[in-house]
């Protein structure tokens, strides 16, 4: 390595720390910090493995694939590529303006500092991150290269080296768990076949197939939990960028699950995701008081109803997949919990004046669990990470939110923490239960135009929505499944009953 391109780094390093004390947020980079003690103490030493040289960064940063598919122009915002077949081939869109085609020849142009950062950072991300973290926290802001992701998340999970090759320890265990099947896996071939329909390579046979053998695998790996819905929307985007390797994706998600502690969202109890809403409350008064005294106090909404979709799914069911993805950039560095608590709260600011405009809860939860509430941001993925990434992190460091589950703990009972083993099924009940009235008494062959606002895929365009409910019959049996678990009768119930028994006549 050059060391004045080193002493450079160095320079720059101290300027932006200068700055941060001047504008008394020099503890910026606390969550970067925090969460690398933590990738610390679940690290996998890994032996026998030669570092990369910087020739390796440079030979890097010029490939090109599908992993392209999120760039975006960073002048006008409109995405480069139509789908992910396009990015493999480096087929543009025809209609790209002048500043896109500008941005394009200058895209590949890396600096002698930017490599220099990646080879560091690559080869010992660790050093990395303690001798340059404002430096990593500006370089993550502006995005990893789409060329480096694989590599970097695959670091950041210990499912691989600094040259790519995988840690194989779990390799024999992920053999022997699909010698076996889940018994959720009717639900998760489902789930597979309405993951990313738009993306053409999860519509391939041996993609799928991978896909069901990571969520098949996982299920019985963790069968307390088994598998959860929700979870697709995890994997998918790693197996997108892993170029389909079903090992390092399923590697990477047992560590990722570890890291991050997430197992308690997705257990039977859920104990954890509870937290996760008394936590985001809390903040959310803190951070936004005018706008959660009108949503909570006045229009009475529960928070629950969008978090619980929002959280599980990681924003996926409705969020631009370019934004996905420098989110989970985010989410490998700085923790799961930590991103996903403050894209919620942008999310709020950001339509805040728009939500102050409802004067019904119904309306709200329409409204936050559709592709709508990304709109003001206009596509603009930069602008939307800055404005996670300025946030006060006072907020969601570990001591706050620490203090926050002690203060929970100390409120609750345990029956209040934890939630029932069909939470997932009663919370969709709750999403659903406003709009019940309207699709029993629609006629059958419109019931997809009702749901398709709070059960789809996200998509780049509305023509390729696909329901999370495959058929009438599959909503329909959902309702009545609600009905029955919330003791629920009457007309409501009778309806259901009616219009399972026609959907089932009819199918």
């Amino acid at each position: 390595m050059d060391s004045t391109t080193f002493q450079q780094l160095l320079e720059l390093e101290s300027n932006l720390s200068k700055a941060q004390q001047f504008l008394n947020t020099s503890n910026q980079t606390a969550l970067l910090l925090s969460h690398l003690e933590n990738l610390n103490n679940h690290s996998t030493a890994h032996t026998g493995f030669d570092g990369v040289e910087i020739k390796d960064i440079e030979s890097l940063l010029q490939q090109t694939g599908s992993f392209d598919l999120a760039i975006s122009c960073s002048s006008c915002n409109q995405l480069i590529y139509e789908n992910d077949e396009c990015a493999k081939n480096q087929i543009h869109k025809d209609n790209l303006q002048p500043c896109c085609m500008k941005m394009l020849k200058n895209l590949k142009q890396d600096d002698e500092l930017e490599i220099t950062f990646w080879w560091f950072f690559i080869n010992n991300f660790s050093n990395c991150i303690l001798t340059l973290p404002n430096y990593t926290r500006f370089m993550l802001t502006n995005g990893i290269p789409t060329s480096l992701r694989d590599r970097i998340w695959g670091l950041l999970t210990f499912s691989n080296n600094s040259k790519g090759e995988n840690d194989e320890y779990l390799l024999n265990l992920y053999e022997s768990l699909n010698k076996d099947i889940s018994p959720d896996i009717r639900i998760i071939t489902k789930d597979v076949n309405r993951t990313y329909p738009q993306l053409s390579m999860f519509t391939e046979f041996e993609t799928k197939s991978k896909f069901e053998k990571i969520l098949n695998a996982y299920s019985i790996f963790d069968s307390d939990m088994g598998y959860c819905q929700g979870l697709q929307f995890i994997v998918a985007p790693m197996l997108f960028h892993f170029d389909k390797d079903d090992f390092k994706t399923f590697n990477s998600l047992v560590k990722f699950f570890e890291i991050n502690k997430l197992r308690n969202i997705y257990d039977n109890q859920m104990s954890g995701l509870n937290l996760w809403f008394y936590q985001f409350e809390e903040i959310f008064k803190h951070e936004l008081p005018e706008l959660s005294t009108y949503l909570i106090d006045t229009l009475n909404v529960d928070l629950k109803v969008f978090l619980s979709q929002w959280f599980l799914s990681f924003y996926s069911i409705t969020i631009p997949f370019n934004f996905l993805i420098r989110v989970f950039d985010i989410m490998f560095l700085e923790g799961v919990k930590e991103t996903l608590l403050r894209v919620g709260i942008v999310i709020l600011s950001k339509n805040s004046k728009l939500l102050q405009s409802i004067d019904e809860s119904e309306l709200v939860y329409q409204h936050l669990l559709s592709e709508n509430c990304w709109g003001v941001f206009q596509n603009n993925v930069d602008s939307f990470i800055n404005e996670i990434m300025n946030l006060n992190i006072e907020q969601y460091t570990e001591e706050n939110l620490q203090q926050l589950s002690t203060n929970y703990s100390q409120s609750t009972t345990k029956e209040e923490q934890d939630i029932s083993p069909n939470s997932f099924i009663s919370k969709m009940f709750t999403n659903l239960k406003y709009n019940a009235e309207s699709i029993l008494s629609s006629p059958i062959d419109s019931i997809s135009s009702s749901k398709s606002s709070l059960f789809s895929i996200n998509s780049e365009s509305e023509s390729s929505n696909t329901s999370i409910f495959e058929s009438d019959f599959d909503l329909v049996e959902s309702l009545y499944k609600m009905c029955l678990e919330k003791g629920l009768d009457g007309p409501i119930l009778d309806k259901v009953k009616d219009r399972l028994y026609q959907t089932t006549t009819s199918t």
